[in-house]
């Protein structure tokens, strides 16, 4: 399924049921000017050569998976405006932003929860979702 992605798009796998992924998603949505990403759970995709250890974003760019904070920098690239600041923390060395990744990614159900069900998107973004 991943390959099937039209190459003008970029996927993003996310935990559906943690809620700073959710809004994360959302937030995405809001600013995505040019339509370019989609999204699907990661759960579904766990059947694929994707770690069962990875829980939080992975992107999906011309068929190279981005993880963690390198996934994190696709995104904000690709939204520009505001977002791109963030792509300035390229220059610092991966495992330092890793590091960072890991803390936020570690402590995230704690502090911003989980649902109990997978993130329903809203109508007018169905076609975003795989």
């Amino acid at each position: 399924m991943i390959n099937q992605i039209s190459p003008d798009k970029i996927l993003v796998l996310f935990d559906g049921t943690c809620l700073l992924c959710s809004r994360t998603v959302r937030m995405i949505l809001k600013h995505d000017k040019r339509n370019v990403f989609v999204f699907a759970p990661l759960q579904p995709f766990r059947v694929f050569d994707i770690s069962d250890h990875i829980d939080s974003v992975v992107v999906c760019q011309n068929g190279i998976l981005y993880y963690k904070s390198d996934g994190i920098l696709i995104i904000a690239k690709e939204l520009g405006g505001i977002f791109s600041v963030l792509f300035l923390g390229k220059m610092l060395p991966r495992k330092w932003r890793d590091c960072v990744y890991d803390w936020i990614a570690r402590n995230r159900k704690r502090w911003f929860g989980v649902s109990r069900t997978c993130f329903v998107p809203p109508p007018e973004y169905q076609d975003r979702f795989l």
